[in-house]
C-alpha cells in the first residue's frame, strides 16, 4: 500500500496523528457489550463454517496494520473478518503479510464511543477496511436504530486512501454485507446475523436448546 502524503486530507491526517493503539483498558466492558460482540462474532463464524469458507474471525485480537506516516498502528476491532486467509487461532493478526481485515464491528461502551465514531472510522478506512459497522447495544448513544455504518462504494477499492459512503438497512432493518453475503439486524441488545435467505444464524442459547431437545429425543428413543 503506497500513499502520497499530500494526497491525504486533513481529517485523515490528524486521525493517523492522533490515533493510538488500543489497550488492555479499551476491551473491557460490560456484561452487555460482552455478550454483543459475542453473538455477532458466533453468528460470522458459524457462517463461515457451515459454508466452509476460508474467513478469519475474531473478536478482539490484535491487528497489526500499516499505515502512512507512522511505523504501525495496533488496534484490536469487537469483530473482524478477513477473507481467504489461514483459519487457525492466532494470537494477533498481522496486515503487513495479509489483508487488512474487510469486515469489522465496534460495539459502544462509553469509553469508546468517541473513538468508534471518529478516530477509527478514519483509521479503519485509511487501513483497507470496506465496511465497518457500529453497534450501539443499549440505545445510549445512537438512538433507536442502535447501527452506524459505512461502507465502500463500488468502483472505490482502487483508490490508495477511499472515501466511504453512509451504509443504510434494507427495507426489513437489515444491513446487508456485500463484502460477508451476510445481513445484520438488531434484535434486543444483540445484533444478529442473517443469512441471505433471511432467516438468523442461532444464538449461543438457541443452540444450546437444541442441543438439549436433540438429547432429550436420543433418550425418549432409547427408552431410557
Amino acid at each position: 500500500m503506497v500513499f502520497d502524503i499530500d494526497d491525504i486530507d486533513i481529517e485523515t491526517l490528524v486521525a493517523l496523528d492522533t490515533a493510538r493503539d488500543d489497550t488492555e483498558e479499551d476491551l473491557v466492558g460490560s456484561d452487555l457489550h460482552q455478550d454483543a460482540i459475542t453473538e455477532a462474532h458466533a453468528g460470522i463464524a458459524a457462517y463461515a463454517r457451515e459454508h466452509g469458507l476460508p474467513w478469519y474471525v475474531s473478536k478482539q485480537v490484535m491487528v497489526i496494520a500499516p499505515t502512512p506516516g507512522r511505523t504501525d498502528w495496533r488496534p484490536s476491532p469487537d469483530v473482524y473478518a478477513a477473507l481467504d486467509v489461514p483459519t487457525g487461532p492466532r494470537t494477533s493478526y498481522d496486515a503487513f503479510a495479509e489483508p487488512f481485515p474487510r469486515f469489522v464491528i465496534e460495539v459502544m461502551s462509553g469509553t469508546s464511543v468517541n473513538r468508534d465514531l471518529t478516530i477509527k472510522r478514519t483509521m479503519y478506512r485509511v487501513a483497507g477496511a470496506q465496511e465497518y459497522l457500529i453497534f450501539d447495544p443499549n440505545s445510549e448513544w445512537l438512538g433507536e436504530r442502535q447501527v452506524q455504518a459505512w461502507r465502500l462504494p463500488a468502483g472505490e477499492a482502487d483508490q490508495p486512501i477511499p472515501e466511504w459512503e453512509e451504509w443504510e438497512p434494507d427495507a426489513t432493518g437489515t444491513w446487508r454485507s456485500a463484502v460477508l453475503g451476510l445481513g445484520f439486524r438488531v434484535e434486543g441488545m444483540l445484533l444478529r446475523a442473517v443469512r441471505p435467505d433471511g432467516s438468523l444464524m442461532p444464538t449461543r442459547q438457541e443452540l444450546a436448546r437444541r442441543v438439549a431437545e436433540l438429547e432429550e429425543e436420543l433418550c425418549r428413543l432409547r427408552g431410557e
